[in-house]
Parts: structure tokens; C-alpha cells; sequence
């Protein structure tokens, strides 16, 4: 066995993505209290990107399993270990494709209730190599381990090769450099015992000092540290990317295929009439969104993530914009908010919101979902409606919580009409105004500042609750949302290794739509302008998501109970 490195590392920054009560259930099965090391399994999905040139590589844990002392050769206040049949068992296991996601990857944890520093032994340093390169044979990697002490948690990352174990042995791994823990009140952070990451700057700027007055420095050091991506910057979208750009927010990442009209000047503030042009310039080439085509067309106004891009960085230069031309429903779309920590669905369509919401149970990325609509007909007014949900993990999906018409689902896969938010098909234009747009937006943008800072987790939490649900303002009626827990029969957003939830890039189950890019790809990038202060994002491969309903589902399967 050779000793050296091998000459590309699996991730140059890997991470833990796991829901809360995963990550309680870890600790609570691996530190019993009874001195005795334990063992435990975690299934999970992958989620690989490139940020600033780096390989990022996410575990995203779908299923934590105790494995059963019974199993154990041996255990003690010193010890744990498996054997043979026990490791293949668990490779078959979850070699099964499935449905909705191909095999699964395998973290092995183990705890060390002994000391509260996690350091792995050289025991495990000895028998680790053994162990993945047996794995990687017979499971899809790559797999990992995790160490569990009082206190802190180490991790490693084995390479898919098995190849690369055997000749290199322990310099094949790389560290798991944090936890990221999705709860339903906070987004946390916690840097593992071997990280690389550099140590954490929580000095807030000059700017922001009055800010960290509420939250903190910890709260303002953990916006700063945050990536969020806006599905839609138009009417609602748009109030978003003015609170986030003074909020010293890390990263922001605005998706829409729009451009500006100058029907839209009247609801996002910070467009002028510069960034405007009339609705019958805009291009329609019936392949390629308006946003990427407006190099064309003089006449037409800007992309609107261009506009958004723009008043950001007048706001504040130190927060990364990323501006991406696409729906939300297309590749690219997708690995764009795949990217960020959170997702706020502010989207037009009825089936886009579908789509961020299973993004969001896919990847485990919290979605804030904010919508208004109102009915009226010459200059009558009917109902204002303005709802507010979250629609992410660990919170259930667009279908559980019904925030679903199925009409206008339907509609919308065999017409690319638009259809606004969660209303009946209608043709005319559909009315809308700013200050009922506020009132949704600031409901959710609460919500998100609270969640992204931390300020629920603390004093707070015993009685915190977001405010989600409908309300119609005209006479302030409120209506919360009939179910915010996952069902366990929903293949999209229960747990476990025969749902979709945190498969990521494995996950085979299409969103809600029958959207597919445009094959033109080579003059779809000739047409984009560039724009050198703004990243840009790479071209992928087409991909066609698939149809289904799991209210269908869900139906069928009752009646064979």
C-alpha cells in the first residue's frame, strides 16, 4: 500500500446537512451515558458543486439507524466494532435503487463518551481504509464516517474509487469540515473537531453595529455566512432583495428568466425607468428565456437579476451576487438554489412553486414561500389574499400543507400561461400592488432574518412560532395552514431511504412540471452577457423533470390499505 497523497482530493470543503431531529436522534443513540461506545449508520444523498473554483461535497442525511449491539464483535468504554457481515449488510442495504433515488452514500459513526475533544484513535486510524475500501466496492460513494464525543464531532470523507483507499490508505480521506443542522427555528453552523476552515469572524461591521444589537454578534456573524437564493425578484421577489442587500447578508444568489416591463415599475422599488422597456419588445424566441435574449433586442428592459444585481452591490459591494437568467424550473434554476442555505419561492406559477418546494425537501433547504393575489373586477374588490408558508425541511411539502391546486397544475404542464399564485385560471392580467405585496414579504422576511440569525433559538423559543398560514386582508381573516408536519406516506418530503427528501443529486423523483431546457445551449451562452462583476453560472447539461401528483399517490395507496 503506498502512503502518499493521492493527486486530487474528493472535496476541497465537505459538509453534514441534517435536519435537527436526525441530529438529536444521533447523538441521543451514540452518548447513552453508560460509558460504552456505540454505533450507529446515517444514509444519505449527495449534493456536489463548485463554488469559487472549490469541490463542495454535501452529505445530506435521510435516515439515522442505531446499529444493534447485537451486531457488535466487541464493546466497551474503549471499543466498538463490526463485523464483516454486519458492514455487508449494510452495503446491500443500501445498494436497493428505489423509486425515487439511486443508492444511497454511508457514514459509519461512532461515539467516544469518554472525552469531550473528538479525536479519532489509532484504531481508527488503522481500520478505517479497510473498512471504505470494502464499501466503495460495494456501495456508490463516496461514504464517510463521523465521530461523536460530548462536546464535538470529527468526520472524514472516503473517496468512491476504492482504488484510491487501497493505495493510499489514511491520505485518502479528507475532513467533514462542518454540520450544517436544518431546524425548524434556526440554521446552524457547528465546525467539526478536524476542520479547515478558518476560525469564524464574528466582529460586526460598522454598518451593521445597531443590527447586532438584537441578534448579536453571533446573529450578525451567521447572516454573514449565509447564502440565499430568490426564486422570482419581481413584485414580491424584489422586497427580499432590498431587505437581504441591508442586512449584511453573505450571498444572494436572484433567479428569473424576466425582464423588466414597465408595467412591473410600479412594484419592484428599486427599478426605474431606465430598466424598463415596453411589453412588445420583449423577445420571445420560444426557446430561450427574455432574459437571455435581450442582447438582441435594444428596446427590451433588462434582465430583472441584473437590475436586482445592480442595487446590491450599490448597497453593499462585500455581498456576492449571483444572477441567474433562468426559470426556477429549468437545470440551471435548479443548481443555482441547490447552492444556497435557504430558498424563498416568490415566483407567478403555481408549478414553479412546486419545484422549489421539492428542490428544498431534496437538497434540505428551508423554503420561505410568500404570495399574494387579489380578485376584482372593475375596480371591485373581492378578496386580498397574502399567504406565507414554509414549504422546506424539516417542514412538510406544498402537497401536504395544500397549498396545491391541482387544476392549475394540470393546466400548467400542458400551457406555459402564467398562472398566479395558488388562484383559479384566469386570462386577464391578473391585478396586483406593492404595499399588499409588502405585507406577505414582510411576514416571511421576518421569519427568514429570525431563522438565518438564530434570534428564535434562544429566549425566545419556548413560544416562538412563525407566521405562516392565509390571510385575506380585506376583513383580516386568518387562516392557518391545515398541516405543517411531513406525512410519512409522502414520497417527497418523509424521511427515510424510500422518500426523496435529502437525496440531492441521487434523487430521481420529478417535480411537479414538464419542463425542459432548451437544447440550444451553445447560442443560448453566445446570447448571455457577461457581466464582470456578477458570477456567472456554468452551462449544464438539459435535463426534463417528470411529472407526478402525489395527491395521486397518496390516494392510491390508501385504497389498497
Amino acid at each position: 500500500m503506498s502512503t502518499g497523497s493521492p493527486d486530487n482530493t474528493t472535496a476541497d470543503h465537505a459538509a453534514v446537512r441534517i435536519c435537527r431531529d436526525d441530529y438529536n436522534h444521533l447523538q441521543s443513540v451514540l452518548l447513552q451515558g453508560d460509558g460504552n461506545e456505540y454505533a450507529a449508520v446515517l444514509y444519505a444523498g449527495t449534493n456536489t458543486y463548485k463554488d469559487d473554483g472549490d469541490v463542495i461535497l454535501e452529505f445530506l442525511i435521510t435516515e439515522v439507524s442505531l446499529i444493534s449491539p447485537s451486531e457488535y464483535l466487541e464493546q466497551g468504554p474503549g471499543i466498538v466494532s463490526l463485523g464483516p457481515s454486519t458492514l455487508r449488510d449494510i452495503a446491500v442495504t443500501t445498494g436497493d435503487t428505489h423509486r425515487y433515488s439511486n443508492p444511497h452514500a454511508i457514514l459509519l459513526a461512532h461515539s467516544h463518551p469518554h472525552g469531550k475533544q473528538a479525536g479519532y484513535s489509532p484504531i481508527d486510524d488503522s481500520t478505517e481504509p479497510d473498512i471504505f475500501e470494502a464499501l466503495a466496492n460495494d456501495a456508490t460513494g463516496p461514504h464517510g464516517s463521523l465521530l461523536v464525543s460530548e462536546e464535538e464531532i470529527a468526520g472524514r470523507v472516503w473517496p468512491a474509487d476504492p482504488v484510491a483507499t487501497l493505495d493510499h490508505g489514511m491520505a485518502a480521506a479528507d475532513p467533514i469540515d462542518e454540520i450544517v443542522i436544518v431546524g425548524e427555528q434556526s440554521l446552524r453552523r457547528e465546525q467539526t473537531a478536524n476542520t479547515r476552515l478558518p476560525d469564524r469572524d464574528i466582529e460586526p461591521a460598522r454598518s451593521h453595529a445597531r443590527q447586532a444589537l438584537v441578534t448579536g454578534r453571533e446573529g450578525n456573524a451567521r447572516l454573514g455566512e449565509s447564502h440565499v437564493a430568490i426564486a422570482g425578484v419581481g413584485g414580491i421577489g424584489s422586497l427580499f432583495v432590498e431587505d437581504l442587500a441591508t442586512q449584511d447578508i453573505g450571498e444572494l444568489t436572484v433567479i428569473d428568466p424576466d425582464v423588466v416591463e414597465y408595467t412591473n415599475l410600479s412594484r419592484i422599488p428599486y427599478a426605474d425607468a431606465s430598466d424598463a422597456g415596453p411589453e412588445d419588445a420583449t423577445p420571445d424566441d420560444g426557446n430561450h428565456p427574455a432574459a437571455v435574449l435581450t442582447a438582441a433586442e435594444p428596446d427590451a428592459g433588462r434582465p430583472k437579476v441584473d437590475v436586482a444585481a445592480d442595487y446590491v452591490e450599490r448597497v453593499d459591494s462585500d455581498i456576492k451576487v449571483t444572477a441567474v437568467p433562468y426559470p426556477i424550473d429549468s437545470k440551471r434554476g435548479l443548481d443555482a438554489a441547490a447552492k444556497a442555505d435557504v430558498i424563498v419561492a416568490a415566483t407567478d406559477h403555481t408549478k414553479s412553486r412546486e419545484v422549489v418546494s421539492e428542490i428544498g425537501q431534496r437538497y434540505l433547504r428551508p423554503v420561505f414561500d410568500a404570495g399574494s393575489r387579489i380578485k376584482a373586477d372593475d375596480g371591485e374588490v373581492y378578496s386580498i389574499e397574502t399567504t406565507f408558508a414554509m414549504t422546506g425541511p424539516p417542514f412538510a411539502c406544498r402537497d401536504c400543507q395544500d397549498l396545491v391546486e391541482r387544476e392549475a397544475v394540470r393546466v400548467a404542464d400542458l400551457d406555459e400561461e402564467d398562472i398566479e399564485y395558488g388562484l383559479e385560471l384566469l386570462e386577464d392580467e391578473q391585478p396586483a400592488v406593492l404595499a399588499v405585496n409588502r405585507y406577505p414579504a414582510a411576514r416571511a422576511g421576518f421569519a427568514l432574518y429570525g431563522y438565518l440569525t438564530g434570534l428564535a433559538e434562544d429566549m425566545y423559543k419556548p413560544t416562538w412560532e412563525w407566521d405562516t398560514g392565509s390571510t385575506n386582508l380585506l376583513d383580516a381573516d386568518h387562516r392557518p395552514l391545515p398541516e405543517e408536519r411531513p406525512d410519512n406516506r409522502c414520497p417527497r418530503c418523509s424521511s427515510g431511504r424510500t422518500a426523496l427528501r435529502a437525496t440531492g443529486d441521487r434523487g430521481l423523483f420529478g417535480a411537479i412540471s414538464s419542463f425542459e431546457d432548451s437544447p440550444n445551449f451553445t447560442d443560448a451562452t453566445a446570447m448571455e452577457r457577461t457581466r464582470p462583476d456578477v458570477e456567472q453560472v456554468e452551462v449544464p447539461t438539459p435535463v426534463k423533470m417528470v411529472s407526478s401528483l402525489w395527491k395521486t399517490v397518496r390516494d392510491i395507496t390508501l385504497a389498497l390499505l
